[in-house]
């Protein structure tokens, strides 16, 4: 005779079995300071990346105003302007950085109740299993 209620309690834990991705499976092997810090590390490189591509879309979009830029500060104040870039670099990478830790601490965190939910449905379904045992014997 088949359990139905054993039954809903498998197909619940395929569905959620199948929902899985390889994030979240990748999440699964971290602890959550270590998977943001992680994260946090990647974020660092491609926020690089992304400031560096920003200052030369802003060099290409200004033009000749930008070359004579480059000409007056080599003349000029190469210590004062390379402290501005400094401190641009700093203040946008702090914030990239400050977005990335919130968005993979959220995720990761929501990944956790995904997997309390996982785990009380295995052991309803192990209960199920047990009672069954026992009715048996």
């Amino acid at each position: 005779m088949i359990n139905e209620e054993r039954v809903r309690e498998m197909a619940q834990l395929a569905a959620m079995d199948q929902g899985e991705t390889r994030q979240t499976r990748q999440m699964k092997e971290y602890f959550g300071s270590d998977y943001v810090a992680k994260e946090m590390l990647i974020s660092l490189f491609t926020g690089t990346l992304a400031f560096g591509l920003i200052l030369l879309l802003g060099f290409f979009a200004a033009g000749e105003d930008a070359i004579d830029t480059i000409s007056s500060v080599a003349s000029a104040d190469f210590l004062g302007t390379g402290k501005q870039f400094l401190f641009l670099y700093l203040a946008f990478e702090a914030l990239y950085l400050l977005i990335t830790a919130m968005v993979y601490r959220s995720r990761y965190h929501e990944n956790r109740l995904e997997q309390k939910k996982y785990v009380k449905h295995l052991k309803k379904l192990n209960k199920l299993y047990e009672r069954e045992e026992k009715i048996k014997a």
